[in-house]
């Protein structure tokens, strides 16, 4: 994939994003938990039922937390649905289900996990999340066309149908470079973040 992702038009969140915990959690020191998506505007995706992707640290917790918010223009909140799911250490996804509400244009949404690190230990909560948005529906099915034409979450899902290949790598460092540079020399940026998960899956 020559060109890699090209968002159009982006849109910028409603409302801060980010990912949050370390100090609590030695594992994330080493491997934070990321949402594999943008945060410096709003992902796209054509499905109204998508699938959302993180990378997540080897902790002690069995179980990790989903929740799916609509966020309005004014940056509020309403929790549309959440789930527990089983919790494992890199690569995890999940598939919004027909029993949810579905995703409708012309709203942003934000998505985030949350784990446990420790379940004795409330301040080692660990939490990531990111944006997302419907968009009409395009001609192209390739992971590399989907990037090129923006819909960060379909070219990501198309990508991973087969994670042993280099593409969905390739992706996720074509967003990191998208992804403003950490400005205090301390906090992890969400590009800083991205390149964990690459070097980590290439070592």
């Amino acid at each position: 994939m020559a060109s890699g992702y090209q968002p159009q038009n982006p849109s910028s969140p409603n409302g801060p994003t980010g990912s949050t915990g370390t100090r609590g959690c030695p594992a994330a020191s080493v491997m934070p938990l990321t949402a594999l998506a943008p945060q410096s505007h709003v992902g796209k995706t054509v499905s109204t039922y998508p699938t959302f992707f993180w990378y997540g640290p080897d902790t002690n917790s069995s179980t990790i937390g989903f929740n799916l918010y609509a966020v309005n223009e004014a940056g509020e909140s309403e929790l549309l649905w959440q789930e527990t799911l089983t919790a494992m250490p890199g690569l995890m996804h999940y598939t919004l289900p027909s029993t949810a509400p579905g995703l409708v244009a012309g709203r942003q949404y934000r998505w985030e996990v949350e784990l446990l690190c420790y379940p004795d230990r409330p301040s080692s909560l660990l939490r990531a999340d990111a944006y997302i948005e419907v968009v009409p529906s395009v001609s192209t099915r390739g992971a590399g066309q989907l990037a090129e034409a923006g819909i960060w979450y379909d070219a990501l899902a198309v990508a991973l149908a087969t994670p042993s290949t280099p593409e969905w790598l390739e992706l996720l460092g074509s967003l990191a470079q998208l992804e403003p540079a950490t400005t205090d020399g301390q906090t992890l940026s969400q590009r800083d973040r991205l390149q964990l998960v690459i070097d980590h899956e290439r070592s």
